[in-house]
């Protein structure tokens, strides 16, 4: 992740930290700064997050430019942890069903200050030596 320079890092819901299995199993997404909006970037398939009809899809980032439907603003709750809000639409990512499990589904949803909608963010970037 270092690559996409300081705003880069990883996204995960606000849960107590996997066990070595489920680090296995989870899957990063990159921050790749536009100004103040955000693509979500899976690191291992380069496939980016997007609304589409209403739900949270993966398109290929390779196609080109971020839409505003694959832009995302943080912000901030002020206990450390964001809210990721959609460009196009205004609802907030979302862990469907309120899992807390690696791998569960996202989607978006209008907010409601529960913590599925809440996400840690941390700065995996390597400092230049």
């Amino acid at each position: 992740m270092p690559k996409h320079g300081a705003a880069a890092g990883a996204c995960a819901p606000n849960r107590p930290e996997p066990d070595d299995e489920d680090r296995r199993l989870r899957n990063h997404l990159e921050l790749r700064a536009m100004s103040e909006r955000y693509a979500l970037v899976n690191s291992g398939t380069g496939k980016r997050l997007a609304v589409q009809d209403g739900g949270a899809v993966l398109e290929d980032a390779a196609s080109g430019p971020a839409g505003r439907e694959a832009q995302w603003l943080m912000s901030t709750t002020g206990d450390g942890t964001w809210t990721l809000v959609n460009a196009a639409t205004g609802r907030l990512l979302d862990v469907a069903g309120h899992a807390t499990a690696d791998g569960s589904r996202v989607t978006t949803w209008t907010p409601t200050s529960n913590a599925n909608q809440r996400w840690t963010v941390t700065d995996e970037t390597t400092p230049r030596t």
